[in-house]
């Protein structure tokens, strides 16, 4: 039987051509006119609009019907958002994850891509073009690394865990300013405890080194969709766990909730522990 979804190595390769030739010509090559702000410390340069354009032509035909939900369409449309909730298919795109790093000449962005249908994230892209590292998920399917499967280790039996492993020794991506003010305090306390913590101004390199076991997990209050779509699926399809604080799936749409992915589900009930109690 014929997949009702596209072919996940043909989309990489669009990701991968538009990388080359529109993103990363302009890096650390940007005039200052091809940078502006969206909003006040909110950047868009060139390269993501440009990208953002390209990918929504090439991938729209893929899925006869779909929406395309990018970050710069919904930037210069914000009633565009809203459209996701009742598509069939959807495209969600962020055309260059880390804008920020990106003007700035660090080397710490990505293109995320991700397809939805019916309110469900069913594919999914993360791709670094200076690394030339290609993320993909499928629902069910599995995710791979460059063509190589990727699963996190399950715990061994009798290994210690949380909380007898200890928050202490957990890394963990913490973005205190973005939650609930109800949460605030308590995420800066978590971070003191860990051994490692901080951000790297880009949700898709989290999300590739989470599904790795590089880092232990991520709390997220700013839960655009094009930040979180793809990852959260591919974080699954590795064996991670990505759920709302409130313990409710993860669907592609902006919510008011928190957003906690973690490496094991050992790892998200003393993190979440951590914050609740």
């Amino acid at each position: 039987m014929k997949s009702l979804y596209p072919d996940p190595l043909h989309v990489a390769s669009l990701i991968q051509d538009v990388a080359a030739a529109v993103i990363l010509p302009r890096f650390r090559c940007l005039a200052p006119e091809e940078i502006r702000e969206k909003k006040p410390g909110d950047l868009v340069t060139i390269a993501d609009e440009e990208s953002e354009q390209i990918l929504t032509r090439q991938l729209a035909p893929l899925v006869p019907g779909s929406l395309v939900v990018g970050e710069e369409a919904v930037a210069a449309d914000p009633a565009r958002l809203a459209m996701l909730n009742d598509a069939e298919w959807a495209w969600i795109l962020d055309p260059v994850d880390g804008t920020q790093n990106f003007a700035r000449g660090k080397a710490m962005f990505a293109v995320i891509v991700a397809l939805a249908h019916r309110g469900r994230t069913v594919m999914g892209w993360i791709y670094d073009p200076c690394r030339k590292v290609m993320a993909i998920a499928e629902a069910g399917q599995g995710a791979t690394l460059n063509g190589v499967p990727l699963r996190l280790p399950a715990v061994p039996a009798g290994a210690p865990t949380l909380p007898a492993r200890r928050l202490e020794t957990l890394c963990g991506s913490l973005y205190p300013r973005f939650l609930p003010r109800s949460l605030q305090g308590p995420a800066r306390a978590l971070g003191q405890r860990l051994a490692k913590s901080g951000c790297l101004g880009s949700v898709a390199h989290e999300y590739l080194r989470l599904a790795q076991g590089e880092l232990d997990f991520g709390l997220y209050g700013r839960l655009k969709p094009w930040d979180h779509a793809a990852g959260v699926l591919l974080l699954e399809e590795a064996g991670g766990r990505a759920s709302l604080l409130n313990g409710a799936s993860y669907q592609p749409m902006e919510t008011p909730q928190t957003l906690l992915a973690t490496t094991t589900s050992a790892v998200w009930e003393a993190v979440h522990t951590a914050l609740t109690q």
